[in-house]
């Protein structure tokens, strides 16, 4: 059963709601089940908390929320308390999106991006299960994309979601996004991923909302270049979810205080460029020498026998540290220039894989 308040705004009005009017939609194409409702009322998200307070009968309580996505706002503060309002009323939100020009495209492609962890995913596979028994999108082709940052993880992470639509009987493309090796934004992707889709479905935690005017400006650079879009806060009903995803390690392994102390021996401090004379431009370029010695020795001795621990994370610092090390070089080439040049060697290609 589904309510449709259609607030107005009387900014001077005495009271902050005026009596109700029913409201009976005309034509063939109005959903059946919608009760309607309209309301004058002295401001939009006063009236907005006010309904989600005191709506509802005995025996039949309300449990989710649609909102129009307030694009262009002219009060994202209220906006956003809102929807923390909403959230601590423990409501399921749906926040739409509606693309005026394009509307659900052909009805032919659903996106569900993946928040692993969260209720909201359980949420967005519910709503999933009843878009595919209406008519006008049982012939659509729902995907669930993921998107990783630990190439460990890949192909159990693809299992345990692949097994998981199985057990809920429902049929989807899953697509896992390994970005270890581009770590482009996530919005990037979500951006080239669903561009084509007719729906995206995104999630939300409203207690993350920190910032008001940030969360309004992001959610539009993101939205702005897709179709409707459908954005997701689930409500303590639904139970967390977890494909594995939580798993990535979000920073390297730490050495040990024993490895540091060999690498305080082996690496020499470096005098910094504005410190040092022009006189002193050998002396820079010995102890780069040993800083280059020391990164393929630690390559070859550490990385190699504990590739377990060695992942995408610290191939890419060695790749930095080794083109800051090259830069240095070179800067020294051009003072001098019969300085002997460091043998040419990659960093080692398991790491970089």
């Amino acid at each position: 059963m589904l309510s449709n308040f259609d607030l107005h705004e009387e900014p001077d009005s005495k009271h902050l709601f005026s009596r109700p009017r029913q409201l009976v939609p005309d034509g063939e194409d109005t959903p059946q089940g919608i009760f309607h409702r309209q309301l004058a009322c002295r401001n939009f998200y006063e009236g907005m908390e006010t309904i989600t307070q005191v709506y509802g009968f005995s025996g039949i309580d309300p449990n989710t929320v649609m909102l129009g996505w307030a694009r262009q706002s002219r009060d994202p503060v209220h906006f956003t308390r809102v929807i923390r309002h909403c959230a601590d009323l423990d409501y399921n939100i749906l926040l739409m999106d509606y693309d005026r020009e394009r509307g659900f495209g052909k009805k032919q492609k659903i996106d569900i991006w993946w928040a692993d962890g969260s209720n909201n995913a359980v949420l967005a596979v519910t709503i999933l299960k009843f878009l595919k028994t209406s008519t006008a999108w049982q012939e659509a082709e729902p995907r669930i994309l993921v998107v990783i940052n630990d190439s460990t993880i890949e192909n159990r992470v693809y299992k345990n979601l692949t097994e998981l639509l199985e057990a809920q009987r429902i049929e989807a493309k899953v697509k896992v996004i390994n970005n270890v090796i581009e770590q482009r934004p996530t919005d990037e992707i979500i951006k080239i991923e669903s561009r084509d889709a007719d729906l995206v479905l995104l999630s939300i935690s409203a207690l993350s909302i920190h910032n008001p005017d940030r969360f309004i400006t992001r959610t539009n650079a993101l939205v702005n270049d897709l179709s409707t879009t459908l954005i997701l806060c689930a409500s303590s009903y639904f139970e967390p979810l977890t494909i594995g995803v939580e798993s990535t390690p979000t920073t390297p392994p730490s050495l040990s205080t024993k490895d540091k102390e060999a690498i305080k021996q082996d690496l020499p401090p470096l005098p910094t460029p504005h410190e040092t004379s022009n006189g002193s431009h050998v002396a820079v370029y010995n102890n780069l020498m040993c800083v280059y010695a020391g990164i393929e020795r630690y390559i070859e001795e550490e990385a190699v026998v504990n590739m377990a621990a060695v992942d995408a994370v610290h191939a890419r610092w060695f790749q930095d540290l080794t083109r800051v090390v090259n830069r240095s070089f070179q800067t020294l080439e051009r003072r001098l220039p019969n300085m002997p040049k460091p043998r040419a060697r990659p960093v080692n290609r398991r790491i970089a894989e």
